[in-house]
């Protein structure tokens, strides 16, 4: 009865996960099923919340930003905050952010699910890094009790690649959509530039 009530506490992206295909399509439907995200339920909210980042966040903004170089003949001091993720002594520059949306509980606990509580339906991780390309346009920033950012993932949905300033902010297991379910949270969080948008 419990499973029953969990699976429809869930968003909606999760229970359809196993309805996105991607690049994926060079694998054959059996590995498919068998590498297809499901949730494990194998961490309970507290436990998902002593994890690392979110043992030390206080606030946690997802943001879109531009990216690319300034353009040709720009002031390259001016134009160079335009594109791209910026902090600087712990302060997140906002000329370049086009979306800001702080996550509620509810997200956070949305979040860390996807994080620390998804597999494949085998219980075998999917071995797909991603594309070699990295044009991120979306980040996770996270702040601590003071104001100051910690930490940040920067997220490349066009490239299926990651990447934490510190390098300690990571999935506990790879399934085929994942990269699809976690761009779902950052539209269902109401950023749409990166995810839906150019």
């Amino acid at each position: 009865m419990l499973k029953i009530l969990f699976l429809f506490a869930l968003p909606i992206h999760l229970m359809v996960a196993g309805d996105f295909v991607k690049a994926q399509d060079r694998i054959n439907p059996k590995q498919r099923y068998a590498y297809g995200c499901v949730i494990k339920n194998k961490y309970s909210v507290s436990q998902r919340l002593k994890y690392y980042p979110f043992s030390r966040a206080a606030k946690i903004l997802a943001v879109s930003f531009k990216y690319g170089p300034p353009p040709p003949g720009a002031d390259s001091t001016a134009k160079a905050y335009e594109y791209g993720l910026h902090v600087a002594d712990s302060v997140l520059d906002q000329r370049s952010l086009v979306e800001i949306k702080q996550l509620s509980p509810a997200q956070i606990n949305s979040l860390t699910n996807i994080m620390y509580n998804i597999n494949t339906r085998s219980g075998k991780g999917y071995p797909d890094t991603g594309y070699s390309c990295f044009a991120a346009r979306n980040a996770l920033v996270f702040f601590d009790r003071n104001g100051k950012i910690f930490d940040y993932l920067e997220v490349c949905f066009e490239c299926d690649q990651m990447r934490s300033q510190s390098d300690k902010i990571y999935f506990k297991e790879n399934c085929l959509q994942l990269m699809d379910v976690f761009k779902q949270f950052f539209i269902d969080t109401g950023i749409q530039y990166g995810t839906i948008k150019k």
